[in-house]
């Protein structure tokens, strides 16, 4: 396995958390408000490490990567990321390139054009000389996800990506998830939309209390699954992909 969580707890949020993640999958972690999906995240990306238990990458600790070393291997995109200095979008973006460059070797061509595709992929373009504090807040979080991307860490983690965000853009960086993921990155993002994490994910995991209460294909998910997840019940149908769509039953 290429990511693996071995008896991991941490103060009373998360208890006794074990799971794998393979290497080049699109994983989707959902749960109740408060399971603790946000903080399993920040451990993974090494925010938080007064943790007990063990997470390896490649075989090797978490906690024994240096910090370039780990930026080039992880990168995350937290729930809420807040600028405080009036950099442009394009410099906040470039930001991200800053891990592969050195005194010896600014290859600043290359650096451009993935930072000016990206602009452009999450519709950023227009945007890009212009102050990130100016910018709405869907905008601005769009920026800092465009920041994460430039980096080209193997493993892309995300903590709901899609929040406050408009549908025309919550797909838009589902699709760029999932165009990464074909190219080899390993997604691990934190959703509440059951629909989107079934059509987009390979794997998905449920938390609920702080314990991993179930861990299943997306094509594999049931009514029953999420009823003991979220006590409610739901309805399922088929879309034209064949894919799963979850609707709650209405009262009549």
């Amino acid at each position: 396995m290429y990511i693996e969580i071995k008896n991991l707890n941490y103060n009373n949020i998360l208890k006794n958390i074990n799971f794998s993640i393979k290497k080049s999958s699109f994983n989707v972690i959902l749960g109740p408000n408060g399971a603790g999906k946000s903080t399993l995240l920040k451990i993974l990306s090494n925010n938080i490490k007064n943790y007990s238990g063990k997470i390896t990458i490649n075989n090797k600790n978490v906690k024994n990567y240096h910090n370039k070393e780990f930026a080039k291997l992880l990168s995350i995109i937290h729930q809420n990321n807040t600028p405080s200095l009036e950099f442009s979008v394009y410099d906040t973006v470039m930001f991200g390139r800053y891990i592969h460059q050195s005194r010896f070797n600014q290859n600043i061509k290359t650096d451009k054009e993935i930072v000016l595709e990206t602009l452009k992929n999450l519709d950023l373009l227009e945007y890009k000389d212009k102050s990130i504090l100016k910018l709405s807040g869907g905008e601005q979080k769009r920026v800092f996800i465009a920041q994460s991307i430039v980096q080209e860490s193997d493993i892309l983690l995300l903590d709901e990506p899609t929040a406050n965000l408009d549908i025309k853009h919550q797909i838009k960086i589902l699709e760029l998830c999932k165009k990464l993921n074909k190219t080899g990155k390993t997604i691990i993002m934190v959703l509440h939309d059951i629909n989107l994490a079934i059509n987009y994910s390979d794997n998905i995991i449920f938390i609920k209390n702080g314990t991993i209460k179930n861990i299943t294909s997306s094509n594999s998910i049931n009514p029953l699954i999420l009823d003991d997840i979220y006590s409610i019940n739901l309805e399922i149908f088929n879309n034209s992909n064949n894919k799963k769509i979850f609707f709650p039953k209405i009262k009549k």
